[in-house]
């Protein structure tokens, strides 16, 4: 995967410092693996514990995850979680 990042310091002292992404480029075709919630190729505790904010969402929410819900049934729920767990300490 293609990351672009931004990194910034001014002349202030101590220097003020940014250091973020601020985008992320996906060869066409790629698939990730269910339960890749942050989308960087491999289903870790990062992608738990993004899953566990989202438990319980719906479609239209301002906690639904479209990543998170592996199934697209428009919840995020126990059936998303047990993708999740099958494909834990996986990677792509």
């Amino acid at each position: 995967m293609l990351r672009a990042t931004l990194r910034s310091r001014d002349t202030a002292t101590p220097a003020n410092s940014v250091d973020r992404e601020i985008a992320a480029f996906y060869p066409a075709g790629i698939t990730f693996l269910g339960g890749d919630v942050d989308r960087d190729g491999r289903v870790d505790g990062n992608d738990l514990v993004l899953f566990g904010r989202a438990f319980g969402a719906h479609l239209g929410g301002p906690r639904y995850v479209v990543t998170a819900d592996t199934n697209t049934d428009g919840s995020i729920d126990g059936v998303d979680l047990a993708v999740l767990a099958s494909n834990f300490g996986r990677s792509i």
